[in-house]
């Protein structure tokens, strides 16, 4: 978690300003488009991956290691990351911590990815 915390934060702040060094070229104008709307999508399904991962945990805490269903899982965790975000003033917190958890997590996950693939 922490990993994945500390990697997300960095690529949340790093992702957008490499993409607008790119388009300062002309040749990578089309480059940072394809990175500007990559890390948009990314902050858009950040919700429902955490939300997901979340609500495993708690239904697995909940119903002592059972598993549940997928989408009961979905559910609960979304509505978790929906409520936490509401919340005056530490709902932009809890929604940095959101993003940079699932940034970091996706990267991560990418990396064992090609680690595997390569061998």
């Amino acid at each position: 978690s922490w990993k994945s915390l500390g990697l997300g934060i960095v690529f949340l702040i790093c992702l957008p300003i490499a993409a607008v060094a790119m388009a300062l070229t002309l040749i990578g104008i089309p480059l940072a488009v394809l990175t500007i709307v990559g890390w948009l999508l990314l902050l858009y399904l950040a919700q429902i991956f955490v939300g997901l991962a979340l609500g495993e945990w708690v239904l697995a805490r909940l119903r002592s290691g059972r598993s549940s269903p997928a989408f009961g899982a979905l559910a609960v965790g979304v509505l978790i990351v929906t409520l936490a975000t509401a919340i005056p003033y530490l709902g932009v917190l809890a929604n940095a911590i959101i993003l940079s958890l699932a940034f970091g997590g996706f990267f991560i996950t990418v990396q064992r990815y090609r680690a595997r693939s390569a061998t």
